[in-house]
C-alpha cells in the first residue's frame, strides 16, 4: 500500500488541517522546531547574545516537573505536573534564567498563571521572565 502525506490523508477525506488555537505557525531554525515564529524570532535573539558570550547553555523546550506523580490514598495514579519553557540560559553573572515567549496580544491563560506559580515555588533559584515580542 502507498504512503501519503497528512495532506493528502486530508484531502482525500475532504478535511483542512486543524488550525493552532492562537493562529501560530510552526517554524524551523537550525534544525530545530518552534511553536511560533515569534519564538524562532527570540531563538535567533538568544543565539546571538550566546555566541556574543552575553548568556551561555543555552536550551530549548526545558521540562521541569512542578508536582512529582503520586497515588492517592483511595490508590488512584495521578500524573506528574510539568511546565515545558520555551529557553532557559545562564546570562553572564550566572543566574538561571528561565523564559516563556508569547506574541502581543497572547492571553496568559489561567493554567499558565498556575504554572508559573508553581514553577516559582518549587525552583526559587530561577529568574523567570515572560517576553513579548
Amino acid at each position: 500500500m502507498d504512503e501519503m502525506t497528512l495532506q493528502e490523508y486530508l484531502a482525500a477525506q475532504n478535511k483542512k488541517p486543524k488550525r493552532s488555537k492562537y493562529g501560530n505557525k510552526k517554524t524551523n531554525v537550525d534544525g530545530l522546531t518552534f511553536d511560533s515564529k515569534v519564538e524562532a524570532v527570540r531563538y535567533q535573539e538568544l543565539r546571538l547574545l550566546e555566541v556574543s558570550g552575553e548568556i551561555s547553555q543555552l536550551a530549548t523546550h526545558k521540562t521541569f516537573t512542578i508536582q512529582p506523580a503520586f497515588i492517592d490514598q483511595r490508590g488512584k495514579k495521578h500524573r506528574a505536573i510539568t511546565y515545558q519553557s520555551d529557553f532557559d540560559y545562564l546570562d553572564k553573572y550566572q543566574n538561571w534564567i528561565v523564559e516563556d515567549v508569547k506574541g502581543k496580544t497572547a492571553p496568559l491563560t489561567t493554567t499558565f498563571k498556575i504554572k508559573m506559580k508553581m514553577l516559582l515555588y518549587t525552583h526559587d533559584n530561577i529568574d523567570f521572565r515572560i517576553i513579548r515580542l
